[in-house]
Order: structure tokens, then sequence, then C-alpha cells
């Protein structure tokens, strides 16, 4: 028995011994290859950016303003004969109450628009996060510098009578009195408007300067009523008086100017009565510029005054207006060949607004100026590559990114 016992032992000693040495070659092998994996070199892989494929464009304009209505359609019929295969449609926004600039940028951010009518002021505002912008989502998609194509501008004006009155020389002698705000009806842009309260709220600020700015009130214009001619009575009335409503000292009124332009009620306004421009003395026009706000001096020549205005320039509030996308709803190979088209098709667009006409005298440096004005903002790569084929681009600006 204790024989057997040994060799029982004998052989399962024998037998551990086996499954020993065999579970060390699998362990062996099994970290090898482990080891193989973990220590050798990674293939590199080059990642392809994804291909954009532009299906349909929807370019957003503001109800309230029929010229863009025109400019959008103008647009819209050339980018049908570039791009046949594209369905290209006008859409308006809105008839909402809010700011519309934060409205275009929030259907753009949600992928329902694929260009946006806008202006430098609201582009430098939304990729700054200010006022009204701040509202977006911090990952928002934001537009960028894409086709630039009519100068925008606001400046301030009183009648004779009252500068005579109140002794106004410079915007210092507007402390603490009010200046009327053209209302949406009468032809001008509501998101301008109040855009161009904060941005002049905060140029007086910087002077030192208590701003007051009053919208015109009253009743809508009734059924068949031409609310031009009744804005433009009220204006007048309101001038003439200089007070409404229980308010006294109205000493002013905001004059909103686009591609040179003045609005219908301004001049209707002008066959009422006579203007003259308000500026700040030199020294607080070169403060507001160096602030860095979208401030700047027009040429009272470049605008279609009926009367003369006492100055032979005009401190206005100046932007750019255009149509703005990003690269990753319409991408660079297609805003370049938009860009082309519409450049070498500039005679035509002229022929169909007046608009078009700093366009198409020159429409590449329209494009510097409107960079330039809010060089924050980064520009689209189709731009890009058109401005530095004509030898304009600039280092300090930020293409953006897809």
């Amino acid at each position: 028995m204790a024989v057997l016992s040994s060799r029982v032992i004998l052989g399962v000693t024998l037998i551990v011994i086996v499954i020993g040495i065999i579970g060390y070659y699998i362990g062996y092998y099994t970290a090898t290859q482990r080891a193989t994996v973990i220590t050798s070199t990674p293939t590199s892989t080059v990642v392809t950016p994804k291909k954009v494929e532009v299906k349909a464009i929807r370019i957003g304009f503001e109800e309230y303003m029929p010229t863009r209505r025109i400019l959008g359609s103008v647009i819209a019929s050339e980018l049908k004969k570039l791009f046949p295969e594209v369905e290209v449609s006008i859409y308006p926004v809105s008839k909402s109450q809010r700011i519309l600039s934060l409205e275009f940028f929030e259907l753009f951010a949600k992928g329902n628009l694929e260009l946006v009518f806008t202006e430098t002021t609201f582009l430098d505002l939304a990729w700054k996060r200010e006022f009204p912008f701040y509202m977006l989502p911090p990952n928002a998609r934001l537009p960028v510098h894409t086709l630039a194509l009519y100068p925008v501008a606001m400046c301030i004006a009183t009648t004779p009578e009252l500068k005579d009155k109140f002794g106004i020389k410079t915007w210092r002698d507007l402390d603490g009195k009010y200046i009327l705000m053209l209302p949406g009806p009468s032809g001008v842009s509501p998101e301008w408007r109040e855009t161009a309260y904060w941005l002049m709220r905060d140029a007086f600020k910087i002077l030192g300067i208590e701003l007051r700015m009053l919208g015109l009130g009253g009743p809508p214009p009734k059924p068949g009523e031409d609310p031009v001619r009744k804005y433009a009575d009220m204006v007048a009335d309101i001038l003439r008086r200089g007070k409404t409503a229980g308010i006294e000292n109205v000493v002013a009124v905001e004059i909103p100017i686009g591609a040179g332009e003045l609005p219908p009620v301004v001049l209707e306004i002008l066959t009422r009565m006579d203007l003259v421009i308000i500026n700040p003395s030199p020294e607080d026009a070169e403060k507001i510029i160096k602030a860095g706000l979208p401030f700047d001096w027009v040429p009272v020549t470049a605008v279609n005054w009926t009367k003369p205005v006492g100055v032979d320039r005009m401190f206005c509030l100046r932007g750019w207006a255009g149509l703005a996308t990003s690269p990753d709803v319409l991408p660079e190979d297609f805003v370049y060949k938009m860009l082309k088209h519409l450049i070498a098709n500039r005679d035509k667009l002229l022929e169909q607004h007046k608009y078009f006409k700093e366009f198409a005298k020159d429409p590449i440096g329209v494009q510097v100026k409107a960079i330039s004005s809010a060089p924050h903002v980064p520009v689209h790569p189709g731009l890009a590559k058109l401005l530095k084929e004509y030898g304009v681009w600039r280092p300090e600006w930020k293409i953006a990114k897809g």
C-alpha cells in the first residue's frame, strides 16, 4: 500500500510538472503577443474633412426691409444660374418684435438658413458675445465675413432753429436731451434702430454724455394710410415744437443711411423742414474711434442729401451690409465660385438695383473695408482665397474653420 502510494504520488507529481511546463509556455506566448500589440507602432491615419454637400440655399432677410428682399432675389437669381442643381429661395424673417439680428443668427445656428442678410456691426457683436448675442449658446454656429455689398450708417441731425435755441454745436450739447428714433414701418430696420441705440449709448458714455433716445410713438398707420408721410409729419411736428407727449427737450433725430441713400421718411422730412448734422468735436470723435467702436467720418457728398446740411462730413455709426454664412454650411469652393460669379456680373447687378453701386465700383475694396470694420470676425475661406488672389489679404485677419 505504501509502494502504491509512492507510485501515485510520483505520477501526480509528474502530471503537475507537465501541466506547469505547458502553462508556462502558454502564458509566455500570450504575454509576448500582448507586448507586441502594446509596443507596436500605431498605423498613421489620415482624417479626410467631411465634404459639405450643398443641396439648398435659403437666404434670410428682414421682412421689414423691402430693399433687402429685392437684393436677396437678385442674388438668388444669380445663384440659380451658377448652381442649377441647388434649390435657392429667399426667406423672410420675421413678424415678431424680437431683435431680428439675434433671430437670424438663431435660425442660422439651427441650420434653418444658409445665408443671412446682416451687417458687420452684428457680426462683430455676435463674435464678441455682446448684447444681444450673449443669449446664444457658447458653441452656436456663427456666420462669418462672406460677401459685403453696401455701406450702412447712422448720424444725428437737428433743425437750424433748435440748434440756435439750445446752442447745439457738438454732441456734448446733446447731454440730457432727447433724440428721436425712426420707427420700423417708416422703412428703417428695427434691428438697426435697436443696435444703434446700444452703440450710440456706448459712444456717448465714453464722452461722459447722457444719451436719451425716444422711440416715435402714436397709433400705427390706418389701412391705406402712407406710413412714410405719417411719420414724416410726426417728426416734423415734434421737432418744430421741441417736445412730445409731455416730454421736453426733443432736439434731434437719428438719420439712417443705406448705400448712401436716405430712407423715404427722411426725404419726406426734408420736404417739410431743413436739417443740419450734429457731429462730435474732432477730439471726441478720435476718442470713440480709438475705443474700437464702429464709428467713422462720412463725406456729405457720399449721401443723397436734397439740401445742404451745414457740414462737409458726418460722424456716423458705420458698417457694411451683405450676406454671411460659415464654411461648414457653404464650403470654400462654393463661396469662391459664388464671389467670382457676382464680381464678373457686377454691372448686371447694378442694372437691377442702385444699392449694388459700391460693389459694382470696387467689389474687392468693399470686402477689405468690411473686414477692416470688424477684424475680430473670421473670414470665410472662400473669400480669403479670393482676396489672396488679388493680393489684398492681411496677415492679422483670421480664416474661419469648417
